[in-house]
């Protein structure tokens, strides 16, 4: 079965896009290597701007080439984006290096889900969608119990050279991620006919303006994920800050990631015992409240901690549902095209507000979690309600 096979791909390139040896101490190595905080967040806005540019022509060439090339494409992009970060541990390195790993994301958005979709649809099971995005958002979280048990150990002394291991053990993982996606097999549903590439964002754009909830659901999504990740951009600065040792960071991060790949796996019953939009709105409300937990807890670790476990288990369930959910919206034809473009709007949503949070990251992190919380605050104004499904 196509569906099977190809959520077997999918699910080991989700798997090996979350070897992380590095990321647990990212932000920490950032600072070693002479980044100022501000500019540590500032790191997004270059991420966003190289989405927001890069969206809409990889997309096109997802739907013109195929997944399996694009797939390959971006694989050999991250892996170039580590090499760099080896070879050169300096601050401009280290932009370039986040441009280079986003714009090989960009070959990834939007396209696993169009290809776990028709896959579906091909087999007739598209209303398995938001189980089987469950099942695959898991397999991110099962990797991190161990490199992130890993990771905070080699690099306990935050040297430059524990650095360059933990960097180089990244892109080794990277290449054999690269290898699983030549196994990727391109559904029928994505092939688009050969057409002006204009016609292609068109099109996208008008299925786009038939649903104006698919926006909305969009623009919520999007806004909630910026106040969450602005949070997990300084979560190992406000956890070591609160008194938690280094070398615990990797024990605090497995434990996440056994939470979150637990709940992936529950979306898809969690979304068929409540409305789906209902659950949207719900996990917005605890990322609201663990932002709010977090700016005013102060020093104290327990209260950071609670937070940092709430916003990791809101996480694991929103993805897979806002997935299923909009995908419910947007025919077969350019569904690739279509998932990048409402990526471009999310990169757009980047550009305006995390700017607005780096200013406010000078005035401290419980300003800016505070912060955060308004900015989800304002998602959950934003109305969901259901559209029409997409026909084709």
């Amino acid at each position: 079965m196509l569906a099977e096979r190809n959520t077997r791909m999918i699910y080991g390139i989700q798997l090996l896009d979350a070897v992380g040896f590095v990321e647990p101490v990212l932000a920490l190595f950032f600072i070693k290597a002479g980044l100022t905080p501000a500019q540590i967040l500032l790191l997004w806005p270059v991420m966003a701007l190289t989405n927001l540019l890069a969206e809409v022509p990889t997309g096109l060439f997802v739907d013109r080439y195929g997944a399996r090339t694009g797939f390959m494409t971006g694989a050999a992009i991250r892996v170039a984006s580590f090499l760099l970060l080896l070879v050169f541990p300096t601050t401009w390195a280290i932009f370039v290096s986040r441009a280079l790993f986003a714009l090989g994301w960009t070959f990834f958005s939007g396209a696993q889900e169009a290809v776990v979709y028709e896959s579906l649809k091909a087999d007739g099971r598209e209303g398995e969608m938001i189980t089987f995005m469950g099942r695959i958002g898991s397999a991110r979280y099962l990797p991190m119990v161990v490199t992130f048990l890993i990771g905070p150990l080699l690099a306990q002394d935050l040297t430059i050279a524990q650095f360059r291991l933990l960097i180089g053990l990244d892109a080794l993982f990277s290449l054999i991620r690269f290898a699983l996606a030549t196994r990727v097999i391109n559904p029928p549903g994505l092939h688009v006919e050969a057409s002006h590439p204009l016609a292609q964002v068109g099109q996208s754009l008008r299925v786009i303006r038939r649903s104006p909830y698919l926006f909305t659901l969009v623009a919520h999504g999007i806004l909630v994920f910026i106040a969450s990740n602005v949070f997990f951009t300084y979560d190992q600065v406000f956890l070591t800050g609160a008194g938690l040792p280094v070398a615990w960071l990797g024990v605090v991060y497995a434990g996440g990631a056994l939470l979150g790949w637990y709940l992936s796996t529950q979306a898809g019953r969690l979304a068929g015992r409540a409305n789906p939009l209902r659950l949207v709105r719900l996990l917005g409300l605890i990322v609201l409240a663990a932002l709010a937990a977090a700016g005013a807890a102060g020093d104290s670790l327990i209260i950071g901690l609670t937070a940092w476990l709430g916003l990791k288990a809101a996480g694991a369930v929103r993805s897979p549902v806002i997935s299923g959910i909009q995908n419910e919206l947007i025919p077969s034809e350019g569904r690739a095209t279509t998932l990048s473009v409402l990526s471009a709007v999310d990169s757009a949503f980047d550009l305006l507000v995390v700017p607005l949070m780096a200013g406010l990251a000078t005035f401290g992190l419980p300003t800016l979690f505070l912060g955060g919380a308004a900015v989800v605050g304002v998602a959950l104004l934003l109305p969901l309600r259901e559209s029409a499904p997409a026909k084709g």
